[in-house]
């Protein structure tokens, strides 16, 4: 069980080491931080958003152009 679960272990952090993911602090009125927000490329053909992580749930926040 132990070889098991250093063999994940290090799968993942070989898997994750590759990419490098530029993060971008948000900030509130009182200048506490946040979260963090990210530029993702989405749809066909590709356009740029900064989106927002939610660190509390599964969600991904990205603007719309629609109010």
């Amino acid at each position: 069980m132990k070889l098991t679960v250093i063999f994940c272990t290090l799968l993942v952090t070989q898997l994750f080491a590759e990419y490098q993911i530029d993060l971008y602090p948000v900030h509130d009125k009182l200048k506490h931080r946040t979260g963090y927000a990210l530029n993702v490329i989405i749809g066909k053909p590709g356009k740029e958003f900064r989106v927002l992580l939610d660190t509390l749930t599964s969600l991904l926040w990205v603007p719309g152009t629609n109010r």
